[in-house]
This record gives structure tokens, C-alpha cells and sequence, in this order.
């Protein structure tokens, strides 16, 4: 079973996405998960992206050095780019966001990961392209800074429901921080 929001599609299309960690264990486990990834891909136009440090999380506890690329290569068929995380720790502008996400998020809500990929919605934020986040851990993108736009419900391997969220950055509470911060 998959299933979308309302406009799933529609924000999708012509987007860029920033694949969390959960979302490879989800596709995984649900071959829907890969075929809507495909879809969204050839039919709307849709850019995946993905981290340095997500392809590491994902190939976490692999045994050997076979199951590291085989869980390696199963990242890079879903997504257009492995984005190294060095642009977004570099620059004056990513050194504000990251204050303004420590104080938001606070202690023990966010991984280094999630933060990384908060980042690369602030850096490439620019008005012509929708950007967004696709991920289960909705804790990790609190509420004071983010919106969540849509969501895909599907079945997990264990008989669950699971659910991955599209989670944007919204710039006018994040500006609202800044102004924290300045005064």
C-alpha cells in the first residue's frame, strides 16, 4: 500500500528532494515507495538528492565490504546526486542557520543528519525551485521553522504503517528567528 496527500504530486513536480536515511529503509521494503520515486522522477520532473551522510547511515552495520556497495549502489539508483556536506557547513550564512537551528531544535531532537539536510534546504532555497525534505522523523524538523506540506502512508516490512513526510523550510519564521538573535 502507498498512499499520498492531497497536491503530493503537485508539490512534487519540478521540485528538488533531500532523501532522509528512513526513506531507503522504507524503499527498501516497499517496492511502491521505489516506483513512486521512478514516477516522480520521469513524469514530474522531480530531482532527488541525497547526502554523503545518508548513504553512510543507510550502509551503517553493513558485514562486509559487498553488502556496503550493494546498499551503496541502492542509494544512488533512487537519486539524481550524493551531495558531499562540505558546502553546507562553509559560509557565514550556513553559520547563522546553524545557530538559529540549535535553538530551535535544542537537545537531543535532531541527528547531525537531519540537521545537514535542514542546511541544504536553507542553502538552495531560492524561489524558483521547491525544495523539500522527505522524511519519517518529523521531531527532527520542529515545528518553530518548518512546515509539513504532504505525506506518503505505506506499509513497513514489520506490518506497520509508516509514514514519510514532505517538510519544507518556512522562511518567514526563520526570518522571525534571526531578528532573535540580532536584537
Amino acid at each position: 500500500m502507498l498512499l499520498l496527500s492531497d497536491k503530493f504530486l503537485q508539490l512534487c513536480h519540478g521540485a528538488i528532494l533531500y532523501l532522509d536515511t528512513n526513506v531507503f529503509i522504507c524503499a527498501e521494503e516497499n517496492d511502491k515507495l521505489v516506483e513512486l520515486i521512478a514516477d516522480l522522477t520521469n513524469t514530474h520532473n522531480t530531482a532527488f538528492v541525497t547526502l554523503q551522510s545518508v548513504e553512510y547511515e543507510f550502509s551503517r552495520g553493513s558485514r562486509s565490504l559487498s553488502e556496503i556497495t550493494l546498499r551503496r549502489e541502492f542509494v544512488r539508483s533512487l537519486v539524481h546526486t550524493v551531495m558531499s556536506v562540505n558546502p553546507l557547513l562553509d559560509g557565514d550564512r550556513n553559520a547563522t542557520f546553524s545557530v538559529a537551528m540549535s535553538l530551535v531544535v535544542g537537545r537531543g531532537n535532531s541527528q547531525y543528519t537531519d540537521f545537514l539536510l535542514a542546511a541544504a534546504l536553507h542553502a538552495y532555497d531560492n524561489n524558483i525551485e521547491r525544495h523539500f525534505v522527505l522524511s519519517a522523523d518529523v521531531k527532527a524538523f520542529p515545528a518553530d521553522l518548518f512546515d509539513i506540506e504532504g505525506v506518503v502512508t505505506l506499509n513497513r516490512k514489520n506490518g506497520d504503517i509508516g509514514h514519510l513526510h514532505l517538510i519544507s523550510l518556512d522562511q518567514g519564521r526563520y526570518s522571525k528567528i534571526l531578528r532573535t538573535l540580532e536584537g
